[in-house]
């Protein structure tokens, strides 16, 4: 899908996990040290071993309908839990930061719950 952000095309897509794996360097690195401490994650390799573990479904179940990635380059990305009958949260959302102050990460909110 394209939209349509000052004046500039971004394409935002499905969540491929492909496309997480290919960028965890950046995704680490621009990960928040609060975040990494909450994740449990001290390295790149736990990185990875988090994201799978998602995959896997032990923190919920992914909702890949309501996760994206900004793509074309990759710049960042939503991905979406659902962690019983009723409970929706965001489990991350990354911008990387050559690309913050652009409104990416509240385009990826608004896009995740239309």
């Amino acid at each position: 899908m394209e939209i349509l952000l000052k004046k500039t095309a971004i394409n935002a897509g499905q969540l491929k996990y492909d496309d997480l794996i290919k960028n965890i360097n950046r995704i680490y690195e621009a990960t928040p040290w609060y975040d990494k401490l909450l994740m449990g994650v001290k390295n790149i390799n736990d990185m990875i071993k988090f994201y799978d573990e998602i995959i896997k479904g032990n923190y919920g179940t992914v909702l890949t309908e309501l996760s994206f990635e900004l793509e074309n380059p990759f710049r960042g990305f939503i991905l979406t839990l659902k962690e019983s009958n009723s409970a929706i949260f965001i489990a991350n959302l990354v911008v990387l930061p050559e690309y913050r102050k652009q409104g990416l990460g509240t385009l990826l909110v608004k896009k995740s719950f239309e």
